[in-house]
């Protein structure tokens, strides 16, 4: 699996449509396959209390998102630190 970030400008993103239930365009499931391989991701028990400054932009996106919060981030950052420890695993052999 490889992850690919897609970087809007502002400008592009104000032209983007919103959607709703109705008017979202359908998609294709994403079959037995992915959840088969499909695995939580818990927080930690050993969490350290950081401070970092994020852009506005980034802070309200995950705030807007349902569900969405600081916990969302870490949850993001740990997403994107296994997969970049699987990568390396991969190369390593």
């Amino acid at each position: 699996m490889s992850a690919s970030i897609v970087r809007r400008s502002l400008k592009r993103c104000r032209q983007m449509p919103d959607y709703t239930l109705e008017t979202a365009p359908s998609r294709a499931s994403l079959g037995p396959d992915f959840w088969s391989s499909a695995r939580p991701l818990y927080p930690s028990l050993g969490r350290k209390a950081v401070r970092i400054r994020l852009d506005p932009e980034v802070v309200g996106w995950f705030q807007s998102a349902e569900g969405g919060g600081i916990d969302q981030i870490n949850t993001v950052l740990r997403a994107h630190v296994e997969a970049q420890l699987h990568e390396r695993r991969k190369k390593a052999r």
